[in-house]
């Protein structure tokens, strides 16, 4: 995939290092969210995303496979009884 420079700088301030956790997408609120890096669909027919564990940002698993070590995302898992966010968590 070809990433601006530009827009390389700014993924890398807002993403490097953080942690995420691999994730269904839902939410009652919309219908779908967007890949932060590439801008894929990601809604509930995604079979595999990934997002920050306040589920506020989602990265699609072709970026995830692609960028996972550049950008030292931490992968984390769900706590025993931890559910997907709910619309209104």
């Amino acid at each position: 995939m070809e990433i601006s420079s530009e827009w390389m700088k700014h993924l890398m301030d807002d993403l490097k290092g953080i942690r995420i956790r691999r994730s269904k997408w839902v939410h009652e609120d919309w219908d779908h969210d967007h890949c932060e890096i590439c801008s894929a669909k990601i809604d509930v027919s995604t079979e595999i995303a990934y997002c920050t564990e306040d589920y506020n940002q989602w990265i699609c698993a072709e970026c995830y496979a692609e960028f996972r070590g550049r950008f030292e995302w931490v992968l984390v898992e769900e706590a025993e009884g931890e559910g997907r966010r709910e619309a209104g968590q």
